[in-house]
């Protein structure tokens, strides 16, 4: 990535005078220089580019390439914090509660598609993936859980059965190759036009800001330290209740698991119908 940002970087000068600086003062102030350079050169990629870049990713299913084009690292470090306050309510018995939630959820449509012949067959695949779930998204162990980061878990739905099934040829899901043109432009703001290539005519614009080198829509911008600044919260009060209760986040996870099997009950039902 940073070979494709100096490549890409159109101030060669400037490029030049970091790497001058660099050799003067010193070996140590490589990697200062070297992220400066990199968010330096990332805000000169034209947003139109890097959003078509990014729209490529994600037909391919490169959902780690999207990621790492797309979130600037304030926000990656906001929903690293997010996780770590989730991992700090989780005990082992919590943890063992969510996965075994999704299991047994995941064996009873198993054993509901298992029994009819004429499923259709992503419906089988989609169902074995998400039985299969736990064995991703750092959920396979209380370790693993503990030490997950938000770039970890998107790598392991990336590789995960679930995300195969949702691109394999079974899939109702229609997946259609994007292209990107810039209607306005800006120093720090652009505005995009997105089109699907299999509907030409239809379009919708996106108007998208600079944060930290990266183009991020703006309605995603603007909310994001409200967004954040309210999970913060959410957490903070559970944190307080399991320290008035130990129980109450296990209490949480059963309120939740019965509103899962709910829904996998009218899912069930609904896919009996004719």
């Amino acid at each position: 990535m940073l070979l494709e940002t100096i490549e890409r970087c159109r101030r060669p000068t400037i490029l030049s005078g970091l790497i001058g600086r660099a050799q003067a003062i010193g070996v140590q102030s490589w990697p200062l220089i070297l992220t400066l350079l990199f968010a330096f050169c990332k805000s000169e990629i034209r947003p139109d580019e890097r959003y078509q870049d990014l729209a490529e990713d994600l037909y391919a299913g490169n959902i780690v390439s999207a990621y790492d084009k797309a979130v600037p690292p304030s926000y990656e470090a906001d929903l690293n914090e997010l996780l770590q306050g989730l991992q700090s309510l989780i005990g082992e018995q919590e943890f063992e509660q969510v996965r075994q939630l999704i299991v047994d959820q995941g064996a009873r449509l198993q054993n509901h598609f298992d029994g009819e012949s004429g499923s259709p067959s992503f419906m089988k695949i989609l169902v074995a993936a998400l039985w299969d779930l736990p064995s991703h998204l750092s959920l396979s162990s209380y370790e693993g859980f503990q030490q997950a980061t938000i770039r970890g878990i998107i790598e392991s739905f990336q590789t995960s059965s679930l995300s195969r099934a949702m691109r394999s040829p079974e899939s109702p899901v229609e997946w259609s190759r994007q292209t990107v043109e810039m209607l306005e432009s800006g120093p720090d703001k652009a505005v995009l036009t997105v089109r699907s290539v299999d509907r030409p005519n239809e379009s919708k614009q996106i108007e998208v800001v600079l944060v930290e080198g990266f183009w991020v829509p703006r309605e995603i911008a603007d909310d994001w330290d409200g967004r954040v600044a309210s999970l913060r919260d959410q957490i903070d009060s559970l944190r307080i209740d399991k320290e008035r209760d130990p129980d109450s986040i296990s209490r949480l996870i059963d309120q939740i698991g019965l509103r899962i099997e709910f829904l996998t009950e009218m899912a069930i039902e609904f896919l009996q119908q004719p």
